[in-house]
């Protein structure tokens, strides 16, 4: 029997994967992340972040109102660029950046990120941000890192 050359095995290998693009990439799973678990540190916010996810709460008539969307196919776009002073401005869906105070407030927790007008429970892992306000049939926003942050630099 004559061996099969390397190439192939490796072709047959990677074509039983998933076809899911976060597999091995470290990244949380939206519909399983527990922000009690995540970091709510202001200094982890500053950068830039933009949105990738959203993951309604659930509270609708249709079918699939839990399925997670990317931000293209849920009609969104928003970018935060958070700032060291305390400031950040959020641009939402092409419209010119609003700037906005933000802060941590973790005087009652759970811990909650006030941005401008907003208030939501969030957490961050590592180049991934989340924000959930499903608990007012919102929705759950998933952020990611435009510069990640190098290992050895965190």
């Amino acid at each position: 029997m004559r061996p099969l050359p390397l190439a192939l095995v490796l072709l047959a290998g990677l074509s039983a994967l998933p076809a899911c693009d976060t597999v091995g990439s470290g990244l949380l799973d939206p519909q399983e992340v527990r922000l009690s678990e995540l970091s709510q540190d202001p200094a982890a916010l500053v950068g830039t972040w933009q949105l990738a996810t959203v993951t309604p709460s659930g509270e609708c008539y249709t079918e699939n109102c839990t399925r997670t969307r990317s931000a293209a196919e849920a009609g969104w776009s928003e970018r935060i660029v958070f700032r060291v002073d305390g400031m950040a401005e959020v641009f939402r869906n092409g419209v010119a950046g609003e700037a906005v105070a933000y802060r941590v407030d973790s005087e009652t927790p759970p811990a909650r990120l006030v941005l401008g007008a907003r208030r939501e429970l969030f957490g961050v892992a590592g180049d991934q941000l989340f924000l959930d306000d499903r608990y007012i049939d919102g929705s759950l926003l998933e952020f990611r890192r435009l510069v990640p942050v190098s290992h050895s630099d965190a």
